[in-house]
Formats: C-alpha cells, structure tokens, sequence
C-alpha cells in the first residue's frame, strides 16, 4: 500500500485514460450527422460508429478485468491505453467508413481494458479505510468528460472536424501512458495460476458479443424476428457453455461462486438499473432537445452540461457516502431518489424547472453508477478485483446497450415531429422512472427481510415463564 500522496498520484494516472473514454463516447454521438456527411452515409449507418465501440467493450470487460489480475494491472493498464490511443489515432485519420467502425471497435478494446482494471487496481494499491473515497474520486474525475462530451463534442464538430474528438484523446493518453509507469505500482493475484483459460475468454467474449450485436440490431431486424431471437439464444447458449467450462477448468476465467455471492448480485443488480436508467434518459433528452425543441448541437450540449458536471461531482461524494453508510443501503434510496427526479423531467417543460430537475436527476444517476463500481470491490476478494470489475460493468454496459436499442424503438413508434419525439422522449423517461422505483424498493425490502424475520421470531416466541410453564405440566408444545 502507498501513503496518501501515492494514492493521489495513482488516482490521476487512472482518471486520465478514464476521462478519454468518458470524453470520446459522449462526444461523439452529437457528432453523427457530420460524419455521415463527411463519408456521404446516411446517419442510421453512422450509428455503427457507437455500436461497434459498445459491442467490443461488452465482450471485453470480463477477459479484460481477469487478465489483469492473472498479467498484472499496471501492465493491463499501460497496455489499455496504448491500444486506446492508437486506435483513436487512426479514427482521426480514417479516410473510409469501414476503417472508422474497425477502429473503434479496436479503440474498445482498449476502453474496456481501462475500465476493468483501473478499479481493481484501485483496490490492490490503496489503503482500506480509503477506498471508498478513491474509487469516487476517480469516476469523478472521469466524468468530467462525461461532462464535458456533449459540449466540447458539439462544438469541434461545427468549429473544427469531429476528427479532433478522437485525436484529442492521443496527448492525453501519451501522459496516462508516462504518469502510470511511473506512478502505479505493479499487483496481480499471486495466488492464481498464470494460465490463462483460453476456452472460458473466448466463449464468454463471443456470448456477450452476440447478445450486444442482437440488441443493437433488434430495431432494424424486428424484435421477434428469427435472426434476432437466434442472436439473443446464440448468446445465451454461449453463457451456458462458458458456465459448464468454468465448472471444469483447474484454473476458470470467473469463480462462479461469485455469482452465488449475495451482495454482489444485488449491488450489481441496483447498479445495472440505475445505468439503464442514465443511458436511457440521455437518449431521451438528446431527441428531446434537438428534435422536439430544435436546439444546435452546441445549444443541446450546453444543457446536457447541467446533469454532466452533477455527475462528475457525483462521482467523491459517492465515495464519501459510501464510508458513512453500507451501499447496499445507498443504492436504492438513490434509485428512488432517480425515480422521483426523472417523473419530474417527463413532466416540466419550462427551462427554469426543466434544467434544474435534469441536473438534480443527473447528480442522483451519478451516485447510482459511481456506488455499484465500489461496493462490489467491498464484498469480493481483491485479488480477485478484475474479475468483480469485470463481471460487474459487464452486466451494466451490455444490458444498458438493450434498453437504449429498445428505448430507441419506442421513440421512433411515436413517429416523427416535435409532438411525436417529445411524447417519445417522456415516455421513455417514465418508463424507466417506474423501473427504477419498482427496484429500489425491492432492493430496500430485500435489505430490510432479515430484520423483519429476527423481529417476527422475537415476538412469536413463547416466553421463557410461560415456556417453563408448558413444561411443568407437561405439555412442551
């Protein structure tokens, strides 16, 4: 463990390659309609520059998080951002369609390693009691750019050339690349077999790929079509093979017993909604704003700015929060909070309220995705840290991935126009307020079931006098 100015020093290393990601995925999507443009594409064939960037970090966060754990972090890390800002480089400087998608689904490959291990390692190098508090400050400072994306996205795209929302990220990967080699030390499980299980990494990778790729294809192929009903079993079949591989290996990729691993369930559980949540809304506000009230991408980036910079600073007091109070207690009054913030937004239209409301939501979702990322660190082994991380973003990202595809849907059934984007939009919002209230107050009755159950055997067990009683008169029942 280091002293307190190397966990600072160690927690803005990682922030950097996590604020490219944040940065580079928000945005980009303001910054579709130019390219499709520039490439003389339709927009809808644009949409792949999200999706292929989406899929590969779905598939990529488990194998990621464990090779971390298996190779060692620091060396996970640097080669995370080396892969990032390469790819990033030759988005930059794509001079075709095809090679744009491949890169970026190059670029999250590199993305997904930085995101599974930068909180194991995290966890592998700073004190206990501090935790909590570092890996908070870390997704704040990450999400700055998830603060920043929408505005300085918007304006390179009309000022300069959406090229430059990639090759911005290559000077600051280059000074994650220095500042971690210098300043992260090296962990790994000391414990664990340095062989990797090749059959579990692939086979797990390819059943998160194909339930990604069918949820991002569900709205052009038809939700009950055979090719995207096939796609979801393909990949359903794969889990339940990777399931029957890890149960034989000497040396599996995931210990299934995490899954048997209560609070980490739950924690994931309540993490995975509040993400759905988040990326659902921001979807709505973006048709919302633009098509439903016309604002410019700068405009509508400008207004995105009042959930994002309450996200970023989400992000410490989540921490701090987390040292007062068990997550699995914070987790869904923050959804409920989530619950009540988003009915509001679906419901105002003035600027005066709606904007607050949104920042206020936006600081609640904040807490709701910065809070899963440290309670599952709390409840497993940390040397098992990448594989948590890893399992953990998994089930966030690639079911965040189906609801946006399946919010995008119910958007366009209520057609085009003002009238049909905004009822679209609030609908949506609705929707996952109603979800995510129904789940905290699941997670909340689950919490408190124990308590209740100590408390009803309390009061429905006999006295000890009148026990002693049934006893003397023979009559022990």
């Amino acid at each position: 463990m280091t002293d307190s100015g190397g966990e600072r020093r160690i927690i803005a290393a990682l922030a950097i390659g996590l604020f490219c990601v944040q940065l580079d995925f928000f945005g980009l999507s303001l910054a579709l309609p130019r390219m499709a443009d520039d490439f003389h594409q339709s927009t809808t064939n644009l949409q792949w520059v999200l999706s292929a960037y989406m899929i590969t970090i779905g598939a990529a966060l488990i194998p990621a998080g464990r090779l971390g754990d298996l190779r060692g972090r620091r060396r996970m890390v640097i080669v995370g951002l080396v892969v990032f800002g390469g790819a990033s480089t030759v988005c930059g400087l794509a001079q075709s369609l095809v090679m744009l998608i491949a890169f970026r689904a190059v670029q999250g490959l590199g993305a997904a390693t930085l995101m599974s291990v930068s909180v194991a390692a995290i966890s592998n190098t700073v004190r206990a009691e501090r935790r909590a508090s570092a890996i908070g400050i870390l997704f704040g400072l990450a999400n700055i750019g998830t603060a920043l994306g929408p505005f300085v996205g918007g304006l390179l795209t009309e000022q300069v050339s959406w090229r430059w929302i990639f090759l911005l990220n290559v000077p600051l990967v280059m000074l994650a690349i220095v500042l971690c080699a210098r300043w992260l030390p090296e962990t790994r499980d000391e414990a664990a077999s340095p062989r990797i299980d090749v059959a579990g990494l692939v086979t797990v990778a390819l059943a998160v790929a194909a339930i990604a790729y069918a949820a991002d294809r569900g709205a052009a192929w038809g939700w009950t079509s055979a090719r995207t009903l096939g796609t979801f079993a393909l990949g359903a079949v794969l889990l339940v093979t990777f399931a029957q591989i890890e149960k034989r290996v000497r040396n599996p990729l995931i210990d299934l017993s995490l899954l048997r691993n209560r609070p980490f369930v739950l924690i994931t559980t309540g993490g995975t909604v509040s993400n759905i949540a988040y990326v659902s809304t921001v979807l709505a506000v973006t048709v919302y704003l633009q098509d439903a009230r016309g604002l410019s991408p700068v405009v509508a980036g400008v207004v995105f700015l009042a959930p994002s910079v309450a996200v970023a600073f989400a992000g410490p007091i989540a921490g701090r929060l987390a040292e007062w109070r068990p997550v699995q207690f914070l987790l869904p009054v923050t959804l409920l909070a989530a619950a009540a913030g988003l009915l509001i937004v679906s419901f105002v239209h003035a600027w005066g309220y709606y904007v607050p409301a949104l920042g206020l939501t936006g600081f609640v979702l904040g807490l709701g995705w910065t809070l899963p990322n440290i309670g599952t660190q709390a409840v497993v082994d940390r040397r098992r840290a990448g594989e948590a991380a890893g399992v953990n973003l998994t089930a966030i990202v690639t079911i965040g991935g189906i609801a946006v595809a399946l919010a995008g849907t119910l958007i366009e059934i209520y057609g085009s126009g003002a009238t049909g984007a905004a009822d679209g939009a609030r609908t949506v919002i609705r929707i996952v307020a109603i979800l995510a209230g129904m789940t905290g107050f699941a997670l909340l009755g689950n919490l408190a079931a124990p308590r209740l159950r100590r408390a009803f055997d309390h009061v429905v067990r006999p006295h000890p006098t009148e026990t002693a009683y049934r006893e003397a008169l023979g009559r022990p029942d």
